[in-house]
């Protein structure tokens, strides 16, 4: 992940992991929303997740 989470645990994130189809495992995640960063927007969360990572 691109930085801890204040969400998800690490066991968490390895159980998820995975549950993950084979073409998604290996891939970084990069935290695109963050409501204390962006703010409470339902149109903001639409556009950051349209967004291509890095």
């Amino acid at each position: 992940m691109s930085e801890p989470s204040q969400l998800m645990t690490e066991d968490t994130r390895a159980s998820l992991y995975v549950a993950l189809p084979v073409i998604s495992r290996g891939k970084k995640w990069v935290l695109l929303y963050s409501t204390w960063r962006h703010g409470i927007s339902l149109s903001t969360l639409y556009r950051r997740s349209n967004l291509s990572p890095g």
